[in-house]
């Protein structure tokens, strides 16, 4: 995520994740950190604010880790998004992409 605000709402969502933001969406997080949750998680994915920076970012992160990313076409970030349609909204709107992103993974 871009901001520890979209952290806690992500984590509000109930959603069996652990979550982490860069310093900044101009951050890359390094390799070798990658690599570890690579080795500790069954996916990962970005979810970075609907905003140039964000989008870019995202593509960073896809292009240098092969790590996919979730676009949620709605407000700036995730935490503008669930103020304006809620928690379950936006957790219904996230459960398939995420799925979706999993399957690509393990198959």
């Amino acid at each position: 995520c871009s901001s520890l605000k979209d952290l806690m709402d992500f984590d509000k969502m109930g959603f069996d994740t652990e979550q982490i933001a860069p310093d900044s969406e101009n951050t890359l997080i390094p390799g070798h950190m990658i690599t570890g949750y690579k080795m500790k998680f069954r996916s990962i994915f970005t979810l970075f604010d609907y905003d140039k920076a964000g989008q870019e970012a995202m593509l960073k992160y896809e292009e240098k880790y092969h790590i996919p990313s979730i676009h949620l076409h709605a407000e700036k970030d995730l935490s503008d998004t669930v103020a304006k349609y809620g928690l379950l909204k936006i957790r219904n709107m996230l459960l398939p992409i995420m799925e979706g992103k999993l399957k690509l993974i393990t198959t």
